[in-house]
């Protein structure tokens, strides 16, 4: 029993932590995230084309970030081009959200700049994931 109260207090403190961090950081402002340049591309599923592509990481108001950007890319199957052709579609990419409020995820921020149902997808994560 007193494990299970240990492990409820640690996993509550662990939440409030990452509450905390994301109550005194700001997600990047829309000019940081859409001057990203990409330098690496994930293949999510080779079945309908969807890539991922991971920026170079920044730093804003002492925290480091980078931007995840996601996109079908029908016929590509060569990480070198996706990236190319994931830079030129994203410099053309719409920000829906231009200042929002950083979600805490355990030992993560993560702020959206997308909503569900578009046909690609803006965030910035910190610590930057890979």
């Amino acid at each position: 029993m007193k494990k299970c109260v240990r492990y409820l207090l640690v996993a509550t403190l662990v939440l409030f932590t990452a509450a905390a961090e994301a109550r005194s950081a700001t997600c990047p402002p829309a000019e940081m995230i859409k001057a990203a340049r990409f330098t690496k591309a994930l293949a999510y599923d080779p079945q309908i084309n969807l890539w991922e592509f991971i920026s170079v990481p920044f730093m804003h108001e002492g925290v480091i970030w980078n931007v995840a950007y996601g996109m079908e890319l029908p016929g590509v199957a060569d990480p070198t081009l996706a990236i190319k052709r994931g830079q030129s579609a994203y410099e053309h990419a719409r920000l829906v959200i231009t200042s929002p409020e950083p979600d805490p995820i355990p030992g993560h921020l993560f702020c959206d700049y997308t909503v569900s149902g578009m046909d690609y997808w803006i965030q910035a994560l910190s610590p930057p994931g890979e």
